[in-house]
Parts: structure tokens; C-alpha cells; sequence
């Protein structure tokens, strides 16, 4: 499950991903990609959205995760998210990528791009894409 530490791309994923966990008795990969050389902690701004930063935001699903008994493993990489994600699961054998979407719409999503698009269009593996439930 990569993570962004937003609000919008995380708690409904999490949600799916500690119910796959939890259905198989796999791990939980946690995994947070910055794109910057430097290490921004416990508090950032993504794509415009203030949120945790790397190691809170992993902290959290940690956390969470260990409340439904789910074994985690985790990491924070540099470089582009989405071949960071996609490489990431190929190298680890990951069966499945469960990730949130920020839902953008017009020029924000142009401008922005979709991580979670790059990451269905590009990975070999199965990736649930979860959005917002309103």
C-alpha cells in the first residue's frame, strides 16, 4: 500500500488493504516515495494537500494495522511515485497494489497527473484503486 499520508489517498485504502491482509494472512507493505533528496519527516505539502510526513504517515498504518493484527513491512524511497510503486512490487513479489486516488478532476489532474493511473497502466500486478466514499 503506498502512501502519501493525505487524508484522501489513504484511509479508505488502508481500509481495503487491512481487509486483504487480513482475508490471506499477508504483510501489509507499507510504502511511502518522496521525490525530493531530502527527508521530510513528520509533517509535509503533497501535490498542495498538507499531510504527515514519511515516517508519520507510515507510523499511522503501522499503527492501525497492528490493531487488526496484520504483520507490516515497510519503506521510504526517493524518486518518481509511480515507478517507485510499480518496481517495488515486482521486486518484492507483491500480489497486490492497493492504493488511494486524490480523485482530481480537470486541470489539476492534467497538470498533476494520476499516480494511481501510471501505476494500473504500468504494473504487472492487480492494483485496487479506491476513491473517496462520499
Amino acid at each position: 500500500m503506498p502512501t502519501d499520508g493525505s487524508e484522501s489517498g489513504v484511509q479508505n485504502s488502508l481500509n481495503h488493504a487491512l481487509v486483504q491482509a487480513q482475508q490471506f494472512n499477508s504483510i501489509l507493505h507499507i510504502l511511502y516515495v518522496t521525490e525530493k533528496d531530502e527527508d521530510v519527516g513528520d509533517t509535509a505539502v503533497y501535490m498542495g494537500e498538507k499531510s504527515p510526513g514519511d515516517k508519520a504517515a507510515i507510523r499511522r498504518v503501522e499503527q492501525e494495522a497492528k490493531q487488526y493484527g496484520v504483520r507490516t513491512e515497510s519503506d521510504i524511497v526517493q524518486g518518481d511515485p509511480a515507478e517507485e510503486i510499480v518496481g517495488y512490487a515486482k521486486s518484492r513479489g507483491i500480489d497486490l497494489i492497493v492504493m488511494g486516488t486524490h480523485e482530481r478532476k480537470g486541470i489539476s489532474r492534467v497538470l498533476k497527473g494520476s499516480v494511481t493511473e501510471k501505476v494500473i497502466r504500468n504494473s504487472k500486478k492487480p492494483v485496487m484503486a479506491v476513491g473517496r466514499e462520499d
